[in-house]
């Protein structure tokens, strides 16, 4: 990463890292305000909202 010198195998995993940076939360929750940089993150997250449990 250019911004913190963390290095990634992955461009995707990098381009996920820098978001953090640049605060970029593009993954919404559709029942709360919470937004997240990553899908898993999100996906983890809504299982708050339902009766699953990991």
């Amino acid at each position: 990463c250019p911004d913190c010198g963390r290095g990634f195998n992955r461009r995707s995993s990098l381009l996920v890292h820098q978001r953090s940076h640049l605060e970029q939360k593009p993954y919404i929750c559709l029942d709360c305000p919470k937004s997240f940089t990553c899908s898993s993150q999100l996906i983890r997250h809504r299982q708050i909202h339902s009766e699953e449990k990991p």
